[in-house]
């Protein structure tokens, strides 16, 4: 399995290549490195929800996004800085706002005069840790792209109506990122409606609409090439 660090790692490495236009799909676009510290709310590296691309000397290039999150008002260790942990809300939002827009999160913690991490702040991320359990620990379904075959149409079916709010997805990208825009529809009153849409998935997608009750859910996927192959597709409830 390959960790988000070895991602990052590769993705350094190809940025560095002379040949990356060889490199990549999305009509060769040049990988650059993205900025620690971007701003994840409005824009991401996977979905493309303002640009697609960006134009740099009449070139186009993915432009790679990285987070970096202190746990603290402040970036160094202080004896009042305890007051100013950030709360679960707080680093909930960042979560979904960089992993959940295929971003990588880099979380800082500082030492305080005895070189160690302070208790205080070991358990506020035990509990962000065990809160994102929490959400994701029983998807209400789950499926994926079986024997790498690629499909246009995912469906979810439930035994019965589930309030759902929560949806994961994830691009199988060993091969490259070809899924460019998706829907996600419930069935409601044996009609389809639209509940999610996006312009692309790459490693991960985590996606919050506008509750609704359903027992079945749809996913088209859209893309030039045949190599469409979602890695997973899970639907959840929670009340965060």
């Amino acid at each position: 399995m390959v960790t988000d660090f070895v991602i990052r790692c590769l993705i350094l490495f190809y940025s560095l290549c002379s040949n990356l236009n060889e490199q990549n799909s999305f009509e060769n676009p040049i990988v650059k490195q993205g900025r620690l510290g971007s701003p994840l709310v409005e824009t991401s590296p996977f979905v493309f929800e303002n640009k697609l691309y960006l134009l740099e000397n009449n070139q186009l290039f993915w432009d790679v996004q990285g987070a970096s999150l202190h746990t603290k008002s402040t970036w160094f260790w202080a004896p009042d800085s305890y007051s100013t942990l950030r709360d679960i809300p707080f680093l909930s939002k960042v979560y979904f706002e960089s992993i959940g827009r295929g971003a990588n999160l880099l979380v800082n913690m500082t030492p305080d005069t005895t070189g160690q991490i302070p208790e205080a702040e070991v358990e506020r991320l035990s509990d962000y840790g065990k809160n994102l359990d929490n959400i994701f620990a029983t998807p209400l379904g789950s499926t994926s792209t079986k024997d790498n075959k690629s499909v246009e149409k995912l469906v979810l079916n439930f035994p019965k109506k589930h309030k759902v709010n929560l949806l994961v997805l994830e691009e199988d990208i060993e091969n490259g990122q070809h899924i460019k825009s998706y829907k996600v529809d419930a069935n409601v009153k044996n009609q389809w409606k639209t509940i999610a849409e996006g312009q692309s998935i790459g490693r991960k997608r985590v996606q919050f609409f506008k509750q609704i009750m359903t027992h079945k859910i749809r996913l088209p996927i859209y893309g030039d090439s045949e190599d469409l192959v979602v890695k997973n597709f899970e639907i959840f409830f929670t009340d965060i």
